[in-house]
Formats: structure tokens, C-alpha cells, sequence
């Protein structure tokens, strides 16, 4: 009966101890949710990246360049966002024309007067901009939670950002 009863004992704490371990997650799952979140995270921001520069995009042209400076640095976080999610690490060959030069993007236009706007134009499109870089906010903390184990991407995308706030607040300074 005793050697029934430590069996029994035995087959109690077996069961239960698997029952904690099957239900506890271990280290490497914890990790992969960890992971998980930081993607959702990054993804969310970029979202929001978007979605400002869709706000700069729509603006008037009025700001001395200040704007496109803005709408070019977010986009370059965009995409060292989009590298890290997809695991790249070396740059693209630039594109080069039929000569073997490098292909130069055209810039869009943003030297216009802010006298040739009336003052609720001018006044949404300060809107917007001001919109935008709530949204830039808005990613860089949704980054700040993100998993800074991403070579390096995830950090150069925040620095690229705080550029674009600081170059839209520039744009939002000229009178």
C-alpha cells in the first residue's frame, strides 16, 4: 500500500509538473512573441509613416523645400523599417540609364509663394503638416516599443523621422 501510495504521489506531481510546463511558455516562445509584437509594432509605424506622408504630399507647395526634405526622410525610414522586417542588409544597385549614369529622381515642386494661397489654404495645408508630424510622433513611440534588435534599422528609421519633424517644423516656421 505505501509503495501504491508513492506511486501515486509520484504520478500526481509527474502530471502536474508536465501541466505547468505545457502550459507555461517557454523562453523561446516567449521570445518569439516578443518578436511578434515588434513586428506588429514596426508595421503599425510604418503605417502611420505613410499615412504622414500622404499629409505632405497633399500640402501646398509653399514651404521652400522644406516639405520635400520631410516627405524624402520619412520615406528613407520607411524603408529601413521595410529592410529590417524583410531581412535585408545591402543596398540596391542604383538604377542607371542607358548611358551607365545614375538615374536622377525628379523632385517635386514646392518653391510656390504663399501669396498666390489664400489664408484657409494656407491654413489646412499648415494642418497637414502639423497632422503629419503627430503621425511621425505617433510611429517613433510605436518604435521606441519595438525590439531594438534589428541591425541597427529600427534606430537609423527613428533618427530619419525626428529629421522629418525637425524639417517640417521648419517648413511650419516660414512666414
Amino acid at each position: 500500500m505505501k509503495k501504491a501510495l508513492l506511486a501515486a504521489t509520484a504520478l500526481v506531481a509527474v502530471l502536474v509538473a508536465g501541466q505547468a510546463i505545457a502550459t507555461s511558455p517557454t523562453v523561446g516562445a516567449q521570445r518569439r512573441n516578443q518578436m511578434n509584437q515588434s513586428n506588429r509594432d514596426m508595421r503599425q509605424a510604418m503605417k502611420l509613416i505613410h499615412e504622414a506622408h500622404q499629409l505632405l504630399a497633399q500640402a501646398l507647395p509653399v514651404y521652400d523645400w522644406k516639405r520635400i526634405d520631410a516627405m524624402e526622410a520619412i520615406h528613407a525610414a520607411n524603408k529601413e523599417l521595410h529592410d529590417a522586417l524583410e531581412g535585408v542588409t545591402a543596398e540596391p544597385a542604383p538604377q542607371l540609364d542607358r548611358n551607365g549614369k545614375p538615374i536622377k529622381k525628379k523632385r517635386p515642386y514646392d518653391g510656390d509663394h504663399r501669396s498666390k494661397y489664400s489664408p484657409d489654404q494656407i491654413a489646412a495645408s499648415d494642418q497637414k503638416l502639423r497632422d503629419a508630424d503627430g503621425r511621425i510622433g505617433d510611429a517613433i513611440a510605436k518604435l521606441d516599443n519595438a525590439d531594438p534588435l534589428y541591425h541597427g534599422e529600427r534606430a537609423d528609421a527613428i533618427t530619419k523621422l525626428r529629421n522629418g519633424q525637425d524639417l517640417i517644423k521648419a517648413a511650419l516656421a516660414i512666414r
